[in-house]
C-alpha cells in the first residue's frame, strides 16, 4: 500500500456526513483527548458499563495516533445506537505518492500489490470506480494495542480503506475507517466508500 506522504501541494475536497464530529488534526494529545472525552459525554449510552468510557478513551487515542502517523488530513469520529448496539467509529483521509502514471490499469496493478502484501482470510480486497477514478477498497480484521492500559490491552477491530487514484498527479487519496468493534466493519466500509466517492484532489 502506498504510504510516502505526497511531498506537492495539492488541493484536497471532500465529504463528511453532516453527523461526524471532525477533530482538527493539529490538535494536540491534551485537546484531543478532551474532545474525545466530550463526544463520549454527548454519544456513550446512559447505561454503558463503567468500564466502557475509559476502555473508548484508550482505544480512540491509540487509534488517533495511528491516524496521524499515516498523516492523515482529515480526523471524524461517528456514533450511533443501533438496535441496542452502540458503534463507535473513527475516520481519516490522507494522500499518498504512488507512480501510477504510465499504468494502463492502475486498479489491477494496486489491488494485485495489497493481495500479495494482506492474509486473504483477513482482508476483503475490491477494484470499484469513483466519479473522479479508479479505487480499490479494503475490509480487514486488525488487533489494536492499546497501551495506555496497565497492562496493554489487545482488542479485536476493524479497518476498511478506500485508495483512489489520480494518475495525472501521481497520488492516491487514502480514506480510512476503524472501527473499535469488528461486527462494525460493514458499517464501517459503508462510509468509507460514501466519503471516497466525493474526493476530489487537483
Amino acid at each position: 500500500m502506498p504510504t510516502d506522504q505526497a511531498e506537492v501541494d495539492l488541493d484536497i475536497q471532500f465529504e463528511v456526513p453532516d453527523d461526524l464530529f471532525s477533530l482538527a488534526v493539529e490538535c494536540d494529545d491534551a485537546e484531543a483527548a478532551a474532545a474525545h472525552a466530550a463526544f463520549l459525554d454527548e454519544h456513550l449510552p446512559a447505561d454503558a458499563p463503567a468500564e466502557v468510557r475509559p476502555q473508548a478513551l484508550a482505544q480512540l487515542a491509540a487509534i488517533r495516533r495511528e491516524l496521524i502517523d499515516g498523516q492523515v488530513r482529515y480526523l471524524g469520529l461517528a456514533s450511533a445506537d443501533i438496535d441496542g448496539h452502540w458503534v463507535l467509529c473513527l475516520f481519516g483521509v490522507s494522500v499518498a505518492t504512488f507512480w501510477i502514471r504510465d499504468v494502463v490499469h492502475p486498479g489491477n496493478l494496486l489491488a494485485a500489490v495489497l493481495g500479495h502484501q494482506l492474509d486473504p482470510e483477513q482482508a476483503l480486497i475490491e477494484e470499484f470506480d469513483t466519479p473522479h477514478g479508479p479505487a480499490v477498497g479494503v475490509r480487514r480484521a486488525e488487533v489494536l494495542t492499546v497501551p495506555q492500559t496497565d497492562p496493554p490491552r489487545q482488542v479485536d477491530t476493524g479497518a476498511a480503506q478506500v485508495v483512489v487514484m489520480f494518475p495525472v498527479l501521481d497520488v492516491v487519496g487514502v480514506v480510512s475507517g476503524f472501527c473499535l468493534d469488528l461486527d462494525d466493519i460493514d458499517l464501517t466500509a459503508a462510509v468509507v466508500g460514501q466519503i471516497a466517492h466525493t474526493l476530489v484532489i487537483t
